[in-house]
């Protein structure tokens, strides 16, 4: 040893094995990856969805409208109809082809 310096006789004798490091605790390292991959499958935000009982409503909605709409108004069909349900959570919008400004902020 030279000035606390391996010498050339000893870097010889290193392996690539040697100079990996290697897991000490592989239940330690399988509990960090689990947390790691909760952590982040929880952190997403998760878009609201509608329920069935809702989507049943408007799905009704629409299909009444296209039965009756020109009865009681001639030519209404021609007018878009887009749909705003409010529930307790949310409020989801449908049917609408472009959004104000405004809309589009509420949902983030």
């Amino acid at each position: 040893m030279i000035f606390g310096r391996p010498t050339e006789r000893h870097l010889s004798r290193r392996t690539a094995s040697n100079c990996v490091p290697r897991a000490s605790n592989p239940p330690m390292r399988l509990l960090i990856t689990f947390s790691l991959i909760t952590t982040a499958a929880l952190a997403q935000n998760i878009a609201p969805q509608l329920t069935a009982d809702d989507a049943v409503r408007i799905r009704e909605f629409y299909r009444l409208a296209d039965q009756i709409q020109n009865q009681i108004w001639p030519d209404w069909s021609r007018t878009p109809a887009p749909l705003l349900l409010v529930t307790p959570d949310t409020e989801f919008l449908t049917h609408h082809t472009e959004p104000t400004q405004s809309l589009r902020e509420s949902r983030r």
